[in-house]
C-alpha cells in the first residue's frame, strides 16, 4: 500500500497488478483509416485515456510488462497485455487487430541479389514480428506490419522505408511509406528473390 501511495505521489501512472515490471515499449500502428483512442487499464479495470492515434501513424508507447492497453474507434476495439519482450508491435486494421501468426504465408527468411551492388542480401525473421536485413550497407531492423496469402509487409519506421516480400511475383519491393497501407510516396526498387525458407 505504501509503494502505491509513493508511486501516485510521484505521478507514476503505470501501476499494475503484475509483479514483473520490465520496462518495454509498444509500437501501435493505425492502418484502420480513422483515429483510434488509446487507454491504459489500471489494476481495478479502470481506463485512463492516453490520447488518440491518427490514421496511418506509428505511435510508440512506453509501458511495463503485464500492463493492459485498450483502443477504440468507430466500429473497432481491441486490447493487449504487454509481455516482457522489449519492443512489441500492434497493427490496428479493419475490424480487428492483425494477428500475423494466423496468416496463410509461411516464410522466415529470403535472399535476393541487390542489382546495384551485385551482392547477396538476406532478410530474416528475428522475433515474433521483427525482421532484420543483412546487407553490405549494414543491418537494418524492420517490424512486420501485416501479411496475406502471398506477401509479408515490413516497415522500418525509423527510416520511413517499407519492404514487401512478394512470393507471388518472387520479388522484394522497396518504397517510402507503408507498403501495406498503400500509402507509398515513392517506389524505388524491386529485386528478384533467389531463395526463401520457412
Amino acid at each position: 500500500m505504501k509503494a502505491t501511495i509513493i508511486a501516485a505521489a510521484l505521478s507514476l501512472s503505470f501501476l499494475s497488478a503484475s509483479t514483473a515490471q520490465d520496462s518495454v515499449e509498444i509500437v501501435f500502428t493505425n492502418f484502420f483509416g480513422a483515429p483510434v483512442s488509446l487507454f491504459w487499464v489500471d489494476c481495478n479495470g479502470n481506463e485512463a485515456p492516453y490520447g488518440s492515434i491518427p490514421a496511418g501513424i506509428h505511435f510508440v508507447q512506453p509501458t511495463y510488462s503485464g500492463h493492459t492497453w485498450n483502443w477504440r474507434g468507430a466500429q473497432i476495439s481491441g486490447q493487449m497485455i504487454a509481455s516482457a519482450q522489449p519492443t512489441q508491435y500492434i497493427t490496428i486494421q479493419g475490424a480487428t487487430t492483425t494477428n500475423t501468426n494466423n496468416a496463410d504465408i509461411k516464410v522466415r527468411a529470403v535472399t535476393y541479389v541487390d542489382s546495384t551492388t551485385g551482392r547477396n542480401v538476406s532478410i530474416q525473421m528475428t522475433g515474433a514480428r521483427t525482421w532484420a536485413e543483412y546487407s553490405p550497407n549494414g543491418v537494418f531492423k524492420f517490424w512486420e506490419a501485416d501479411r496475406d496469402e502471398w506477401s509479408v509487409y515490413l516497415y522500418d519506421w525509423k527510416r520511413g522505408i517499407s519492404l514487401q516480400i512478394d512470393l507471388y511475383t518472387n520479388t522484394i519491393a522497396y518504397g517510402a511509406g507503408d507498403a501495406q497501407s498503400g500509402q507509398n510516396t515513392e517506389k524505388f526498387g524491386a529485386y528478384p528473390i533467389t531463395s526463401a525458407s520457412n
